[in-house]
């Protein structure tokens, strides 16, 4: 495999996960991402044995494809997929925030701690790529991006934003999501929506007991976590919440934007962030 020497991006200290808590900076909980095939450094082939593959090299050559079994995927926290297509020269990356988790810290992923973010990916062992490259050269095929807010009770402030919308407009569709609700207009479908729920209430119910032992004290903490997420899923709503004007959408272009995504969507629906901690003020 090709490897790429590039070192454009320094690596940033772990005191960068402050950022997380910062309002000029997006924060994401998931980013799918397409990387160039030939910044793979190594790639553990093994890993891809529920394919039945016999010959890696074989199937490099005939331009197939590969996926990390799902049930192998379960044993590492915060990796979606790995899936691997040698006909267009692209990995697929699917990753969750759950990867930077930590004591205390649920785990989000940003501008400042892709570095460590992607070397996580690396020390895996199921793939391992030369990671200033990745980060120059990965483009965003979806992402969700994440605000937690802090309030004395999420329960309750779902349930007055559910009034408060179902009140001031009829134009948005309100479905179940997770531990709370998804908002959506005809005109964005789910492909860029925003949803608000229950942090605590969502880690409780699925049961991940290992993700619960690495957070410790952050569990109790997220009682009070009121999690605001925007999904995006197309390129046209991806460019959009970014302002990014390129024909591709560069990984940095998404990561380093100064335009508030949460905030700017929470405008469209006719909120804003106060309103969301103060329970009293409907």
């Amino acid at each position: 495999m090709n490897s790429i020497n590039n070192n454009y991006y320094d690596q940033p200290t772990k005191n960068d996960d402050y950022n997380v808590n910062n309002k000029f900076i997006n924060n994401f909980d998931r980013l799918k991402l397409l990387i160039p095939y030939r910044v793979i450094d190594k790639l553990n082939y093994l890993d891809f044995r529920e394919n039945n593959i016999k010959d890696f090299n074989t199937l490099e050559t005939k331009n197939e494809r590969l996926s990390i079994p799902k049930n192998l995927l379960r044993n590492f926290l915060g990796i979606n997929g790995i899936d691997i297509d040698f006909k267009s020269g692209h990995v697929v990356l699917d990753i969750t925030g759950k990867i930077n988790a930590s004591e205390g810290n649920l785990g989000l992923i940003n501008s400042a701690n892709i570095y460590n973010t992607l070397k996580n990916v690396n020390d895996t062992g199921l793939i391992e790529f030369n990671i200033n490259a990745a980060i120059e050269l990965a483009n965003v095929l979806y992402c969700d991006v994440t605000k937690d807010i802090y309030v004395e009770s999420p329960k309750q402030s779902i349930k007055a934003l559910k009034l408060f919308l179902d009140k001031s407009s009829s134009k948005y569709k309100i479905l179940k999501y997770k531990t709370g609700i998804l908002i959506k207009t005809p005109a964005n479908s789910t492909k860029d929506s925003i949803c608000f729920y229950s942090k605590y209430d969502e880690i409780e119910k699925s049961k991940n007991e290992r993700y619960i032992q690495i957070i410790g004290e952050g569990l109790e903490a997220s009682k009070n976590i009121l999690r605001v997420e925007r999904h995006l899923g197309r390129f046209k709503s991806i460019k959009r919440a970014f302002g990014i004007s390129s024909k591709d959408i560069p990984l940095m272009s998404v990561l380093g934007s100064n335009m508030p995504a949460i905030f700017n969507r929470l405008d469209e629906v006719g909120l804003k962030e106060e309103e969301l901690t103060d329970e009293d003020s409907r």
